[in-house]
């Protein structure tokens, strides 16, 4: 006011700005060295970031300027994201190795929001169902931490050390965490991991040996989320760099990690990572799904290309023509057997299966075919036999597998020579779905099971044949659990750790963009639309209104305009109708099998007849919707 006392003038700008330097030490003091800050819960005060920014100020900044903070707000998301993320792997890491019967600490909550959230306010918190948002950015090699010598060709043939040594620095956390965030690479990193695992798989036997401890792991699928916190749960593969312990879990997967699930580029490249990481500790066998001709049946083809380009994608093929077929575990109890799919009648000797050749696509028959493609009679396939019929199910060797199309069934009398022949206990097998998440075979237990295994201690029991599967909700519609098998130590005994599906973000049919995938529902309701407003041009649908009068030409241009809209019109309409005929026919399916009392086994080989009918890769269409209620409505077992 005119007389009063003067207000006393506010600090220079110069001490205001250290009073904030000051608050914003002792708040990073607070949140344990973070290099990010942000205003309390609720406060409207001005955030800032490593460098005192303020956030309201990031946009009167020159492009330069611009992109210098998203830099600091990405390494600084990436740091807090990435501790976060080793605090509760290391407790899930320590509650996985404890018994089953053992609560999980109260410190162990997880969710893959935690792990995906890269987050530039810090710690705020992430409701579990929240998908983070796609990654803006590609990371390079330089980014993930490796920097390869530069070498000649030449030296390069020769001399692998240095580049071995330069992989084992790949940060295998940070690109997890920006795939979790739905990040890429660039062109040339995601090239140089194929190209470097390619190499690396090149120098394994065909048939792997193996000692425990290890976690044994079915098929994967593409269901990258799944995989992540299958990790998680099982333990880190990569040991803990604060030497507090804790990862180092060595991995044994059994093939098919891409096709059905929309994040199979995603899976591999992680998967390749930490072989490069830890060849010696994480293995890799190949499924019947690493393919050319399946990739190119299913989606792993679309997919890579709509992510990359067609070069990308046979990097891919080229590194899964090195991945060895099988694996042996010995163990104080016996050697486990562990392949993709089973036996072959070619190939019936471990010494035969390690001169088999690889490097090539998978042949249509013969025993790399089999190894990948075969199955073992169902259990289901025997109940309900007399004594006499029983007798004659034990006696199946082989018998052609015609729910696949290709290779073999192969029954319990194949099963006890392989057994004898090669001294070994049990086969452990992937490459079929189950409810559960594993399948112990015991081909209704024949009374000279245990003496094909004279070498089996006395009283203990071990299935002949496991199936384990790790894909839980399979193509989004089995509703089942996953699994994995775990070996802690060298004794040979197993457990099964069991997982549900996890929230995973949603692709649009054939990684199609939102705009492509939405213009002709956009032009459908345009022409309805512009239809509408025709018929209101003509005074509704029976003609001109009442005492209207326009030319007899415009009117019959109008109506023209308005048959060609309902001609369109119509068109969209058939297309529902048909796609509601398909509807009703799986529905009638499904009732019948319902009918029927069909068994989840049954009804899954059933619809798979059709559905991995390789090489008759012309049922591709064949939808498994009806198998998807047949198991709903299927007698419990």
């Amino acid at each position: 006011g005119g007389g009063g006392r003067s207000c006393p003038p506010p600090p220079p700008a110069g001490e205001r700005n250290r009073e904030k330097e000051r608050e914003r030490e002792r708040e990073r003091a607070r949140r344990g060295g973070a290099l990010v800050v942000r205003a309390a819960s609720g406060d409207n005060k001005p955030m800032a970031d490593a460098e005192g920014v303020p956030v309201q100020r990031r946009a009167h900044a020159t492009a330069g300027d611009a992109a210098a903070l998203a830099a600091r707000e990405r390494e600084a998301a990436a740091a807090a994201s990435l501790a976060r993320m080793d605090a509760q792997l290391a407790a899930l890491s320590t509650n996985a190795s404890s018994r089953a019967d053992t609560p999980p600490p109260a410190s162990a909550s997880y969710t893959l929001a935690d792990l995906a959230a890269v987050d530039a306010l810090g710690d705020r918190p992430v409701a579990p169902s929240v998908v983070p948002p796609p990654a803006s950015t590609l990371l390079s090699l330089a980014d993930l931490g490796v920097v390869l010598p530069s070498m000649s060709f030449t030296q390069r043939a020769t001399s692998g050390l240095e580049y071995a040594e330069a992989w084992a620095k790949l940060d295998v956390r940070r690109l997890r965490a920006h795939l979790l965030g739905q990040g890429k690479l660039t062109k040339a990193t995601a090239k140089a991991i194929l190209v470097a695992v390619k190499k690396v798989l090149r120098e394994e036997e065909t048939v792997l040996d193996l000692r425990p401890p290890l976690v044994v792991c079915g098929d994967v699928h593409g269901q990258f989320y799944d995989l992540v916190a299958l990790l998680a749960g099982a333990g880190d593969p990569v040991p803990s760099s604060d030497g507090a312990g804790g990862g180092g879990t060595r991995y044994l997967f059994l093939g098919d990690y891409v096709d059905r699930g929309q994040f199979g580029v995603e899976t591999f490249l992680l998967l390749a990572a930490y072989k490069l990481v830890r060849p010696n500790d994480f293995f890799l066998l190949r499924g019947n799904h690493e393919s050319r001709v399946l990739t190119a049946n299913y989606n792993f083809k679309t997919e890579v290309v709509s992510k990359y380009d067609l070069e990308i994608y046979f990097c891919f093929m080229l590194a899964f023509d090195q991945l060895p077929l099988a694996a042996t575990l010995t163990t104080d109890l016996g050697t486990y057997y562990c392949v993709h799919g089973g036996l072959s009648p070619a190939a019936s000797t471990l010494e035969e299966l390690r001169e088999l050749s690889r490097g090539a696509e998978v042949p249509k028959a013969g025993p790399m075919c089999d190894l990948l493609w075969a199955d073992p009679l169902g259990d289901w396939t025997g109940d309900d036999l007399d004594e006499t019929d029983m007798r004659e199910w034990h006696a199946v060797t082989f018998e052609n597998n015609v729910d696949r199309g290709c290779s073999f069934f192969f029954g319990w009398s194949a099963v006890r020579d392989f057994l004898e022949a090669n001294n070994v206990i049990s086969i452990v097998r992937a490459h079929e779905v189950q409810k559960i998440g594993y399948l112990e075979h015991y081909f209704h237990q024949p009374a000279e099971a245990e003496a094909a295994r004279p070498h089996l201690p006395s009283g203990e029991v071990v299935p002949p044949v496991i199936t384990v599967f790790s894909a839980p909700n399979y193509c989004g519609m089995y509703g089942n659990l996953s699994a994995y098998m775990a070996f802690s130590d060298s004794s040979g005994h197993y457990r099964f750790e069991q997982l549900e599906a996890e929230e995973s973000p949603y692709v649009l049919p054939k990684f199609e963009d939102a705009f492509s995938y939405s213009l002709p529902f956009i032009v459908e309701k345009v022409a309805t639309l512009m239809e509408s407003l025709a018929v209101a041009s003509l005074g509704g649908p029976d003609g001109a209104a009442a005492g209207d009068e326009e030319a007899p030409g415009d009117t019959e241009a109008a109506e023209d305009y308005v048959r060609r809209l309902r001609g369109l019109q119509h068109l969209q309409d058939l297309r529902r109708h048909m796609e509601n005929m398909v509807a009703a026919t799986k529905l009638a399916t499904a009732a019948q099998q319902a009918d029927r009392g069909l068994s989840f086994e049954q009804a899954y080989a059933r619809d798979h007849r059709a559905d991995y009918g390789h090489p008759l890769v012309r049922f591709r269409s064949k939808s498994m919707s009806h198998v998807s209620r047949a198991v709903r409505h299927a007698p419990r077992s």
